[in-house]
């Protein structure tokens, strides 16, 4: 259960990483697209399109009639219009429609436009608010948005959808100039920036107004500047980006609609420093970048450059106008890792020199790229992008360094990419060749990209070989639920990917595509061979889940589609006013779930005016509507069941004014820390259908922090050093140990305060050595917890050094449970061993740790023999639970590596089950396999276990339906499978209902099953047994009804006190609900502080007969118990 604990304190940091590696938000190169498209990518969250159809039209003209036209004989127009609410009142004339490649908020168009390099095409806005803009003629869309001199759309629109008016928004207005007594200083060209001030910032809300990083504009001439509609709610600085002289920072504050607001920035000279850039052998670096890169939310990722500067053919640099204080400077170079940080304190005006930045190599790739005939690939560019499947959680820092390079091949095809990272890494080439060398009419071959793409490759890799195919086709239909043609639909596709995350790298490779036919026809293009999910969703069909299929496919894919439903209704607040520009998402499954896995997305939509909404293009089944509006907090979710084409009309949504959450935060040295990251989230909201509820900010020169409109319930908020955690490499300790974990009761119309950090009063160092076999144990993440009280209430984390070294400072002395972790790449990926500690009352105490020499190891391999890497191995004690050690001593996860070997070790000595293959991450997601155990493993104290050998077979799936007690579907059941055995599939199961009451478990090994399910207070009996057969879905209803919490206590036998021990609670076919750990008791241990070490809870737990059983030592004891429903303890006196 405790490395559940970094998950969910990652969860914001880690989508946040994959978010900076977006295109959207950094300088760095794309990853070329996965599934070879050379036309416009319309998918939410992908990587930016190369220019297709509608980029690739000639430049627009100016018509007589003063609209633009796309100069191509097969260009097509999308029409829309403007809707102006009450207090806007900007004119037509000084509005602008921006085409645009994907769907992206207001901010994230701002940063884009920032980004790009260019400017996008725009579209004037006629007198009626009518505009139309050139489409596609194959797609039929197009994504828009509209800015004006105060007013905008806060969200881009798709004109191939059937609602096609655009609501603006009123922003304000910046004007104003720079001035200087320095001669000549405006006669260069620079930019300005304006940077939101310590905003409340949530990246997964449906209202975004603030940009995540500064916005960078351009200066017009004579010093003069403007930046059109800035978005209201949250404070700016805005300062003048010369590049020698200093800017002050001028701040912007309470700006209202409307408002033109006039600023003056003056720039003076400042600080400078000089140096020299080299290479690990003291070489100096020609042409390396040296930049001052200032910081934000996310410290130093994707911002701007405070300052950034070239070296010249001898290394030397020069950097001038900086402010006093601390500067921190990073250098890149081709071919090279980005430096580590180097940090120079300067005063006022000062000039530091002889400064060394070291540049090194970083790790490297090295392979061959040859076309499918074998002939090498000359001059082909070959790129390594960090891997989005590894990309969250603590895999996610590794996109922060070293994640992108490239090359070009040789005479012999051979290529070697330096300057990595840690990875992994896609390794991707392309390169355009006809199909045929010859065509029987003479003419020239149509010249086509032929691709290459290796996912998973880590860092070191040698030999690697790429193959470039030319593209494949896919032909289908799609029908209805009758089997009739559907005429028009859009078609939704994305490449499967591997990894643990592997949902997330699927989405940015997402594409759509509309198509007409009679017949329901369609053909995508543009494949190369590998694995891919299908599905359907526009506003009148939608499937009810993706189909995954292989490519090159030999027969026809057929999607089936249900119609799809429509809801409007009202958004109000609890005072029954409206809410005009509310935005409204459905959502169909666990937030977590969706998080990890592509698929149906959320619809969305925005209320008018008066509030009044329609939602359009809802998949059928049941759904959660959610609500969110600027000054409110999100919604509580309305749950709703709804049929194939049905109206649903007269829906109300409240909005709750919410409560708000201050804080301050210490650091390690006790004093106030500022510039640290904040984010919370709500707890129940990660099982919840309409997404993870989220927000994030910084604390500011005193330390503290402030979050308005949180919705009532409890929040986990953590505080984390990106500064410094984050500089350069991934530095884990010193990541781990500026994190403060805490936790807070939000409560409608209150003020929450917490604390995080606080000094300790009765502070104890522990410190000491972590060995294996005499050896160091580099790497290692050390998690200590102090027993009794909230789970992470004193929680201390910090790393081994490369010595094997450690040191920690804990709030006090007491007993302690320490989990030793070395983490994977990817979420859940990781090997723990759990001790106990008791620390004395001392200023402080040392602790080596040496670790056994236990050791598991074998192969993973597929049905037909052969090792299949890249499948998930689980390794956990097959032993009773115990309150005191969640894992019961001992729990790896990891992915089986090449020809399918896996490898773990330390191990204590025990009984052990070995699982492999089915779903990725506690059964979020979908594997390619079902999953087996192997049970009943004795290892030998300091021994191996080795040859293991688990063959994983075609995989089937379970369709489960969870009904309340009073008929209505079960939202949020955390559900239980096992195998025939009486083991559970998985130790720790993430999976729950979504808002239907439904749940498809996937990737089961055919064979036998029964399944539990429970929420917090009601239980399902075990089901019966149920047949799962290769590539089927058996299908399952479950009802809960009453269920009993149990707590047991076990007592010593001469002072009949609590004591440890490990406990078993059989029912009458030895099935043993001691070891059912889900989501709702995460939430226990969270919310109510749960962690015992002489107190075991379980539950609820279906009606019936049960035997406990209890085991201390060489005492024991048994008792027979029945369950009715309510709460049950049990004490029992070991003997």
């Amino acid at each position: 259960m405790k490395r559940i604990l970094p998950i969910l304190a990652m969860v914001a940091l880690g989508t946040l990483i994959w978010m900076g590696v977006d295109s959207d938000l950094t300088d760095e190169p794309v990853a070329p697209d996965p599934l070879g498209a050379v036309g416009t990518q319309n998918a939410e969250g992908g990587a930016e399109p190369e220019p297709g159809p509608v980029e690739a039209l000639a430049t627009p003209s100016l018509a007589p009639d003063g609209e633009r036209q796309a100069m191509t004989e097969d260009g097509t127009w999308l029409t829309g219009r403007i809707e102006w609410p009450e207090g806007v009142h900007e004119s037509a004339g000084e509005l602008a429609v921006f085409a645009i490649p994907r769907e992206m908020n207001y901010p994230r168009f701002l940063l884009w436009l920032a980004r790009s390099g260019s400017s996008p095409d725009s579209f004037p806005v006629k007198e009626d608010g009518s505009f139309r803009v050139p489409s596609d003629p194959e797609d039929e869309s197009a994504w828009v948005i509209v800015r004006g001199k105060f007013s905008y759309s806060p969200q881009a629109t798709d004109l191939g959808a059937a609602d096609k008016a655009i609501t603006l928004v009123l922003g304000a207005h910046l004007r104003g100039h720079v001035q200087t007594d320095v001669e000549g200083a405006l006669d260069a060209s620079f930019m300005l920036e304006v940077n939101p001030e310590n905003a409340q910032l949530d990246p997964m809300a449906l209202v975004a107004s603030t940009p995540m990083l500064p916005i960078q504009f351009s200066m017009e001439p004579g010093g003069k500047f403007s930046f059109d509609a800035l978005p209201l709610g949250h404070d700016y600085n805005v300062r003048a980006m010369h590049p020698s002289l200093r800017s002050d920072r001028v701040a912007v504050v309470g700006a209202t609609g409307g408002e033109e607001i006039e600023l003056l920035l003056t720039l003076v000279e400042g600080a400078s420093i000089a140096g020299v850039v080299v290479d690990e052998s003291g070489q100096p670096v020609a042409g390396a970048s040296v930049e001052v890169a200032s910081t934000g939310l996310l410290g130093s990722l994707g911002a701007a450059s405070e300052r950034q500067t070239q070296c010249d053919s001898q290394g030397r640099f020069q950097v001038r106008g900086l402010g006093s204080g601390e500067s921190v400077l990073r250098a890149r170079a081709s071919g090279f890792l980005e430096s580590d940080p180097v940090t120079v304190d300067l005063l006022e005006e000062e000039s530091k020199e002889n400064v060394t930045v070291t540049l090194g190599r970083g790790e490297s790739i090295t392979g061959s790229l040859h076309w499918n005939d074998g002939r090498p690939a000359v001059e082909v560019t070959v790129s390594a992008q960090f891997d989005v499947a590894h990309g969250v959680g603590l895999g996610g820092l590794n996109a922060l360094r070293g994640a992108y390079a490239e090359t070009v091949t040789d005479s012999n095809g051979d290529f070697t990419l330096f300057g990595l990272g840690k990875g992994p890494f896609v390794v991707s080439a392309s390169s355009k060749a006809p199909l045929v060398s010859t065509t029987s009419d003479g003419s020239e071959p149509i010249q086509v990209r032929w691709q290459a793409q290796v996912g998973s490759v880590q860092p070191g890799t040698q030999g690697l070989q790429l193959t470039l195919v030319p593209p494949l086709s896919i032909a289908g239909r799609v029908v209805d639920e009758g089997d009739a043609p559907v005429e028009e639909f859009r078609i939704h596709y994305a490449r499967s990917s591997d990894g643990p995350a592997g949902g997330l790298a699927s989405k940015t490779s997402q594409r759509s595509k509309t198509f007409k036919s009679d017949e329901g026809q369609f053909v995508l293009e543009d494949f190369t061979p590998g694995s891919y999910m299908a599905w359907v969703q526009d506003d009148a069909h939608a499937s009810e889940a993706p189909l995954s299929f292989e490519a090159p496919l030999t027969e026809e894919l057929v999607l089936r589609v249900r119609s799809t439903a429509t809801v409007s209704g009202d958004v109000v607040g609890t005072d029954g006013t409206p809410t005009p520009g509310a935005a409204v998402r459905s959502g169909h499954g666990s937030s977590l779930e969706d998080l990890m896995a592509v698929g149906l997305e959320a619809v969305q939509t925005t209320a008018d005016e008066a509030g009044h909404f329609t939602l359009a293009g809802i998949p059928a089944g049941g759904t959660q509507l959610i609500a969110e509006a600027e000054g409110w907090a999100r919604s509580p979710g309305v749950t709703i069941e709804l049929a194939p084409g049905e109206v649903r009309e007269g829906v109300r949504i409240e909005l709750p004014k919410g409560g708000t959450l201050t804080g301050e935060v210490y650091d390690s040295a006790g004093k106030r820390a500022s510039g640290f990251m904040v984010t919370t989230v709500a707890l129940e909201s990660i099982t919840g259908g309409a997404g993870i509820s989220q927000k994030l900010s910084n604390t500011d020169a005193s330390g503290e922090f402030r979050f308005e409109h949180l919705q009532a319930g409890t929040w986990q908020v953590t505080a984390m050093d990106m500064a410094k955690g984050l500089g350069g490499e991934a530095d884990m300790g010193t990541l781990l140990s500026s994190l403060e974990i805490g936790q807070a009761t939000i409560i409608e119309g209150e003020t929450t305060h917490v604390v995080l950090g606080a000094p300790p009063e009765d502070p104890v160092r522990l410190f000491g050595t972590v060995t294996l076999g005499g050896r160091p144990f580099a790497g290692a993440n050390l998690s200590l917890f102090p027993e009794g009280g909230q789970l992470y209430a004193n929680l201390a984390m910090t790393a081994v050094g490369e010595d094997g070294r450690y040191e920690v400072t804990l709030d006090g002395p007491g007993g302690y449970t320490t989990n030793l972790q070395t983490l994977g790449t990817g979420p859940g990926q990781q090997n723990t061993i759990e001790f106990r500690l008791e620390v004395p009352s001392a200023a402080e105490h040392r602790h080596d740790f040496e670790l056994p020499l236990g050791r598991i190891s074998g192969h993973v391999v597929g049905p037909d023999g052969r090792g299949i890497s890249g499948e998930r191995v689980t390794v956990t004690l097959d032993s009773d639970a115990r309150s005191d050690r969640m894992f019961g001593g001992q729990y790896s996860e990891l992915v089986s590596g090449e020809d399918g070997a896996f490898e773990v070790l330390p191990l204590r000595p025990g009984t052990y089950r070995v699982s492999a293959g089915g779903a990725p991450m506690m059964g979020l997601g979908e594997g390619h396999l079902g999953r087996v155990t192997l049970g009943g493993l004795v290892l030998v104290e300091d021994q191996a276990l080795d040859g293991l050998v688990l063959e994983l077979p075609e995989p089937g799936a379970l369709k489960l339906t969870v009904m309340a007690p009073d008929g209505s579907p079960a939202s949020g059941a955390a559900v239980f499978v096992r195998d025939a055995s009486g083991r559970t599939l998985e130790p720790f199961s993430m999976q729950t209902t979504g808002p239907d009451g439904e749940l498809l478990v996937k990737s089961l090994a055919p064979g036998d099953y029964t399944v539990l399910t429970r929420t917090k207070d009601l239980c399902s009996p075990e089901s019966a047994a149920v047949r799962v057969r290769a590539n089927e879905v058996t299908e399952l209803r479950l009802d809960l009804g009453v269920g009993t919490i149990v707590k047991v206590q076990l007592q010593s036998k001469e002072s009949r006190e609590p004591v440890r021990g490990s406990v078993r609670v059989l029912d009458a076919a030895d099935r043993d609900y001691a070891n059912l750990f889900g989501y709702q008791d995460l939430q226990y241990l969270y919310i109510e502080g749960g962690f015992s070490p002489t107190e075991h809870r379980f539950g609820p737990l279906p009606p019936g007969r049960y035997t406990v059983h209890g085991q201390a030592g060489d005492q024991s004891a048994k008792k027979p118990v029945t369950l009715k429903g309510g709460e049950r303890r049990v004490v029992m006196r070991l003997k």
